[in-house]
């Protein structure tokens, strides 16, 4: 017997294309477990692998990180929503849900360089529905 499901996440790949001369620049391939994916998207962790394909490279270009959050308390740090981008095990920057409250109703981020420092605050138009989170 074959059962077939519908629903059922799987690791993305996508190619990034150049817009003017539609030749493919960059490939990412999404790593994450199965079982976070179907049980707990949209909050599941993952690692997105990014590949110059221009010079054939087979090492990843930079990684980018992205830690299971369980988004119950966005008033909470440790629920905020972050990624982290490196490459060879070095930092280069990332972001963060601003605490407290994530921003409410405007989705709000703060973004930080190789230093780990604030560079800057990134906010979104007011989002009445949804929780005003960024994915």
């Amino acid at each position: 017997m074959i059962a077939f499901f519908s629903g059922i996440e799987i690791g993305n790949k996508c190619d990034v294309i150049d817009a003017e001369t539609g030749t493919p620049i960059l490939f990412v391939a999404e790593k994450s477990d199965c079982f976070q994916r179907n049980c707990c998207a949209p909050n599941h962790k993952a690692e997105l692998h990014v590949f110059d394909v221009r010079n054939g490279a087979s090492t990843p270009l930079f990684k980018v990180n992205k830690p299971f959050k369980c988004n119950c308390c966005i008033w909470l740090s440790c629920c905020a929503k972050s990624q982290e981008t490196s490459h060879n095990g070095n930092f280069l920057g990332g972001s963060k849900q601003s605490c407290p409250f994530g921003g409410c109703l405007t989705p709000t981020l703060d973004i930080t360089g190789p230093s780990r420092q604030k560079y800057f605050t990134l906010k979104g138009p007011c989002c009445c529905v949804g929780g005003g989170m960024i994915e």
